[in-house]
């Protein structure tokens, strides 16, 4: 079967890592895609790059192609929540990306979501939307996980853990079992998260402990 094109949103790193582990597993990378305040070329990497707002006109309708959301964390994924409810509104057919070389004993990963190569993601797990599960991360079991949230590489979460919304998990994390995790809150590299992380916050060390408020989403640069 023919796959549809993808037409990948956003023109940063982060996108051309994710257009490379696209095409290795086969799909097929059509163009680039942002708005219009945010374009400085008609191409990226040797592809075109579509303005967000028209792409139904260019593509001739929403059956056509895929759209992969690779905005990230900037400013605790505000800016990819925002991106991926445009997208619900203009009726695109947001793509979710679960890589081949991932480990998936879960059926319920929300629309949008990215899960690249070399995760495992266990039984009793519930992904929300617009989540980003980067490689080798383990979600062991009987998890539950909000939106818009960013998993760093080489993180692992316990059993019985709940997340909220809008946080972002810095790579070679720990979080242990039956701890819960506000939103909007920032867990840094390395931490070892061993009881429940209040919204807004910012938490590191080993064990995690609160350094500071979030008061700005805005201002925050992970």
């Amino acid at each position: 079967m023919e796959l549809k094109k993808v037409i990948i949103l956003g023109t940063t790193q982060f996108s051309v890592m994710m257009c490379s582990i696209l095409e290795s597993e086969g799909y097929s990378v059509y163009a680039y895609s942002t708005y219009k305040e945010y374009l400085n070329s008609n191409f990226f990497m040797g592809c075109p790059v579509f303005l967000t707002e028209d792409l139904v006109e260019l593509m001739g309708g929403v059956e056509n192609f895929m759209i992969l959301n690779t905005i990230g964390y900037s400013k605790l994924n505000t800016i990819r929540e925002r991106t991926f409810a445009d997208l619900k509104m203009r009726e695109y057919d947001i793509m979710t990306f679960i890589s081949q070389k991932a480990n998936i004993y879960t059926d319920k990963i929300g629309q949008g979501c990215i899960v690249m190569p070399g995760c495992f993601i266990g039984n009793n797990i519930v992904l929300g939307e617009s989540n980003v599960i980067y490689t080798n991360t383990v979600l062991t079991h009987d998890i539950s996980i909000g939106a818009y949230n960013f998993i760093g590489a080489n993180v692992v979460i316990g059993g019985n853990v709940t997340m909220d919304t809008n946080n972002f998990v810095g790579m070679n994390s720990v979080i242990k079992n039956r701890v819960s995790v506000g939103s909007y809150s920032i867990i840094g590299c390395g931490s070892n998260v061993i009881a429940s992380i209040k919204s807004y916050s910012v938490y590191t060390g080993n064990p995690a402990v609160h350094k500071k408020n979030i008061l700005d989403i805005n201002s925050v640069n992970i």
